[in-house]
């Protein structure tokens, strides 16, 4: 059964099988599946970096997406397949940004929620000097972000700086919870110009600071269209095609 068929029979309400929800870290594996279109699925995201930043090597913050480079977007490929894999159906939704730590695809809503929030800072940004965190070797400056919401290590990442309590003389970032602002410190300068100088030869070499956080209010997206993910007769299995894979998926499925 495709979409036509599907829409025709639930039209008709002709019995398609009993719901069934299946989650977890995926592949996941539907048992006794109707030859039909799943119900609903989710899709995790996740923040993933391979390695420790630093001011002169940045690390990329990635999410569940592989970044298309003709679209700009990223691609969310979900494959449903039988267990031999000789039927096998892949699907894409193209988004942007990635899905980051606490954002979902929501198929049944036909909506991404969007509990992060990606952000590049350069010269042009509103820096404010932090005198009494600067010390003989290093400069310190962070800069307000409305909507922001700070609340510790897991809840923020940087390109080019590790996370500190305290960043007073390294080369660090924190954040503050109760002002909504993000404190940068750089070792080896001791001016806002030359702050904003080291952000600027970052940007002009292709390596824009970037910051991921997650914001105060959550919001949506709603894409033009989301796919429909088939399902064979018997079991199947569901799986993500993404570099860095769903924190967690869940699936609803009519079994028979």
């Amino acid at each position: 059964m495709r979409y036509g068929e599907w829409k025709q029979r639930t039209r008709s309400r002709e019995p398609m099988g009993t719901l069934t929800t299946v989650s977890g870290v995926p592949p996941l594996t539907l048992s006794n599946a109707n030859k039909i279109y799943l119900s609903n699925y989710k899709v995790f995201g996740k923040t993933y970096r391979s390695g420790t930043p630093s001011p002169s090597s940045m690390v990329l913050i990635q999410g569940v997406g592989n970044y298309n480079g003709t679209s700009g977007k990223y691609d969310v490929g979900i494959v449903s397949r039988n267990t031999s894999n000789t039927i096998r159906a892949e699907s894409y939704l193209s988004i942007i940004p990635p899905l980051y730590n606490g954002d979902y695809i929501d198929f049944a809503n036909r909506r991404i929620y969007r509990d992060m929030m990606e952000m590049s800072v350069d010269e042009n940004s509103n820096w404010i000097s932090m005198p009494g965190w600067s010390t003989v070797n290093s400069f310190s400056a962070y800069i307000d972000i409305n909507g922001i919401k700070v609340n510790g290590l897991s809840n923020i990442e940087c390109t080019h700086f590790p996370y500190y309590s305290d960043i007073i003389g390294k080369n660090g970032m924190r954040g503050n919870a109760n002002y909504g602002s993000v404190y940068f410190s750089l070792v080896g300068i001791t001016t806002l110009v030359q702050w904003k100088s080291y952000l600027a030869a970052e940007k002009a070499a292709g390596r824009t600071v970037k910051i991921v956080f997650q914001k105060a209010t959550k919001t949506y997206d709603y894409p033009s269209s989301m796919p429909y993910i088939p399902t064979e007769k018997g079991t199947n299995v569901i799986e993500a095609t993404t570099a860095v894979q769903p924190t967690s998926m869940e699936v609803t499925y009519y079994a028979i």
